[in-house]
């Protein structure tokens, strides 16, 4: 009895709040007088959205309005700076001023050119010194300096940078040579010992004093590399074999101040070519070949000092050839 109370209790309830609710939210105008009201379901799903105007429904889309585009945006004209004012200058008065001390005037050498002007300078009332232009007085141009010139066998040599290489200094070729210069060339003095050589029997004995004179080489022996035309002679000082000889020097510098060279020509003796006494050479004729070998030094452009070493013989030619060498230094002296 007290399950079916609370069940018409709930039923009354239920009815009652959708009554109320019915006739709080109207439907086209219509209200729910009671609960057996009927209602009118399709003019309710016709009713058209309220945002369907605005938005548009799924079968009937919403108009697109055209792109209005926006006003530019003004741009602010920047502002404009005004110069800056420049820091004002302060003078002092010119008693404030260090007065300044005078400087003492410079000699200077007066230009070459006469018409040169230097300047005089003074002091004025302030102590300040100032320059007056008066003209120097003419002065003489200093000569120039004498310019002296090496030999050409000495710039050649220069140019090779004083390495190995090897020039000749038998004096200028022909062509080179200026207009009367001399035709001595240098001139060689030495002291040599007597028969004592690397192929000479020592028989013979004492000191040669040596001579040799060289001359520059003349036009016609270029075409056998300019040597230098020489005459000399072996004087013996014990009175053995002395000989007159000639003949061509060919010569050569190199490691910048050494040179070396050799010789070829002939000899005339007074010595013995035949029979001659157990202390002295059999040279076999009396006109006989020469040959020389010399090594040595330079210095101060002129001088030099050298080995040498000459032979003389006739080449087995005659019936007998002992031969005779000697051995020494030498002073030269080139002109």
């Amino acid at each position: 009895m007290k399950a079916a109370s609370a069940g018409r209790l709930v039923v009354l309830f239920a009815a009652t709040l959708v009554t109320g609710v019915a006739s709080a939210v109207p439907f086209g105008g219509a209200s729910a007088a009671s609960i057996d009201t009927a209602y009118d379901m399709e003019r309710m799903l016709n009713e058209p959205h309220p945002l369907a105007r605005d938005y548009g429904t799924r079968w009937r889309p919403a108009p697109v309005q055209p792109h209005t585009p926006l006003p530019p945006r003004p741009v602010a004209a920047p502002p404009v700076m005004a110069p800056a004012a420049p820091p004002p200058v302060v003078i002092a008065p010119p008693a404030l001023l260090p007065a300044a001390a005078p400087s003492a005037p410079t000699l200077t050498a007066a230009p070459a050119d006469p018409q040169a002007i230097v300047p005089n300078l003074t002091l004025d009332e302030s102590g300040t010194p100032s320059a007056a232009a008066t003209p120097s007085p003419p002065t003489a141009a200093a000569p120039p300096a004498p310019v002296s010139t090496p030999p050409p066998d000495r710039v050649a040599q220069r140019a090779t940078g004083g390495g190995p290489s090897v020039v000749r200094v038998g004096g200028r070729s022909p062509a080179a040579r200026p207009k009367g210069e001399g035709w001595l060339s240098e001139i060689r003095v030495g002291a040599l010992a007597h028969d004592e050589g690397p192929f000479s029997h020592k028989k013979e004995q004492g000191v040669d004093v040596n001579v040799e004179l060289l001359f520059n080489s003349p036009e016609f022996l270029k075409y056998i590399w300019s040597p230098r035309p020489h005459i000399g002679g072996d004087i013996n000082t014990k009175g053995d074999t002395s000989a007159f000889y000639f003949g061509l020097s060919y010569e050569w510098e190199f490691w910048r101040y050494m040179f070396g060279g050799f010789s070829l020509g002939g000899a005339v003796h007074n010595g013995h070519s035949t029979n001659a006494p157990i202390d002295r050479k059999e040279l076999g004729c009396k006109v006989l070949f020469r040959e020389s070998v010399e090594i040595g030094v330079r210095f101060a452009e002129h001088h030099s000092v050298s080995a040498f070493l000459d032979h003389i013989s006739n080449a087995k030619i005659c019936s007998t050839n002992e031969g005779l060498e000697n051995t020494g230094i030498r002073y030269g002296y080139k002109f």
